[in-house]
């Protein structure tokens, strides 16, 4: 089992999450709801105090035209999404249909294939004009992020433990056990517990801008294309930057700004009324991605116990055994621009893991996951030879 798809068998009494973003509490509420106490720990006042606490955000499917597990997941991702939300936090998610203009002429082309064969039914796919050029998503959600989040977590069978500052695994061990399972969705700063990861997630700072109460829409829009623009309650909200960021907290600056706003009139030259550049708020967080853009999430494992069953992939040759985990620790990281479509059924994955239950994706789409990838790929490659 090279990626580690069936996780060592470990009987468990408790969890213990560390991050309350959208990826922890995910993960939270699912052991909850499977019976399992949870604590949450997070080092902030609350939750979503990270990339997660945006005012606003846009769960929204990334489509492609070929039928790759890469396609699949991305759309199996987003449509559990949208059921997950509508059943456990309802009043912050709310239906919306998404117009999304092409970005380049390669664009152009796939969006007339999805046309031609859409991924998905039911009418959730439709064009805008009769160029045929912009399409429609119908049926996306526009998230309140930090209310969604704070819902998931409002479980009987969930502690949340706040101003929690978590640097080392070690210093979670004080509050576990043998009988408790552990698992870590810190963001960006998850290299700080799994030095590892320090190869494989890069942090990017995204700033968005907000202004409150000017217009009367009641009603959810949204537009997007590369960058997004929302409308709910008579608030907007766009952006987002995606720049590289090295450190713990990004700070708002003016060229984020400028940025943002430059892109907002682009994109959405008929709501240039409603801005007004004295009401806006900015803020800015820190996405945590991966090099291939897909996230991380399943049990972690053993590195060096995992190159020395595994130095055979280097020269072509088969393995006499798999990845090595003692299956008390599962991580969910890399979530970049898409958490709040990604988070759900990975937690569901790692809690299916976890409980020895069918997994909800298929051997192709779990290895595009899995933690052990990247070495994987770095032996096949000759990068790692100890």
């Amino acid at each position: 089992d090279i990626f580690l798809r069936n996780a060592p068998k470990r009987e468990f009494e408790r969890v213990i999450v560390v991050g309350a973003g959208i990826g922890g509490a995910s993960v939270a509420r699912q052991f909850a709801e499977a019976g399992l106490p949870v604590m949450v720990m997070d080092r902030a006042e609350g939750p979503a105090s990270g990339a997660s606490g945006n005012p606003y955000g846009l769960v929204m499917p990334r489509l492609d035209a070929a039928d790759t597990p890469q396609a699949r997941l991305l759309i199996q991702s987003y449509l559990y999404a949208l059921s997950f939300y509508a059943r456990y936090a309802p009043d912050f998610a709310h239906e919306v249909s998404v117009t999304q203009a092409p970005q380049s002429d390669a664009e152009v082309k796939r969006f007339s294939k999805l046309a031609e064969d859409p991924p998905l039914n039911d009418g959730r796919l439709s064009f805008s004009d009769e160029e045929r050029e912009s399409l429609i998503h119908h049926g996306a959600a526009l998230v309140e992020p930090a209310k969604l989040v704070a819902a998931l977590l409002d479980h009987p069978g969930i502690d949340c433990r706040w101003n929690q500052s978590v640097e080392t695994l070690g210093a979670i061990s004080g509050e576990s056990d043998e009988k408790t399972l552990t698992v870590i969705s810190a963001g960006h700063l998850i290299s700080g517990l799994l030095p590892e990861m320090a190869e494989w997630i890069a942090g990017k700072a995204g700033q968005v801008e907000l202004a409150k109460s000017v217009s009367e829409d009641i009603e959810a829009q949204a537009i997007a294309s590369g960058s997004y623009a929302l409308r709910k309650d008579g608030d907007l909200l766009f952006g987002a930057t995606f720049e590289a960021f090295e450190g713990n907290v990004p700070a708002v600056t003016y060229e984020a700004r400028a940025h943002n706003i430059k892109a907002f009139v682009s994109l959405a030259s008929d709501w240039i009324d409603i801005l007004d550049e004295t009401q806006l708020v900015s803020r800015a967080s820190v996405r945590a991605t991966t090099p291939d853009r897909f996230p991380i999430a399943g049990c972690w494992f053993d590195r060096s116990e995992t190159l020395l069953n595994l130095a055979p992939l280097q020269h072509g040759a088969p393995v006499k055994g798999g990845a090595v985990s003692g299956g008390d620790v599962y991580v969910m990281a890399g979530l970049g621009a898409r958490g709040f479509t990604f988070a759900p059924l990975l937690a569901d994955l790692i809690v299916s893991q976890a409980l020895g239950r069918p997994l909800p994706l298929a051997r192709s789409e779990q290895e595009i996951v899995s933690p052990v990838r990247f070495l994987v790929r770095a032996i096949r490659k000759g990068q790692i030879t100890d």
